[in-house]
């Protein structure tokens, strides 16, 4: 029981669900808004990644 908690949960929930379906399945003007509003608290790792590219190419247009 003790192995299983953690190891399940864990692993294949936080790759799975913040990175995969949201980045791929919205645009730029859209993505940036719900970055700073819901996953940027869910996901402050992956978004500071993506979040530097988009901001500067937004800023540039």
């Amino acid at each position: 029981v003790a192995p299983d908690i953690p190891s399940t949960p864990v692993a294949p929930d936080i790759p799975s669900t913040p990175v995969a379906p949201d980045i791929p399945s919205t645009p730029v003007a859209p993505f940036k808004l719900v970055l700073n509003d819901h996953w940027f608290t869910l996901t402050s790792v992956n978004v500071s990644v993506a979040l530097p590219p988009v901001l500067s190419e937004n800023d540039i247009c």
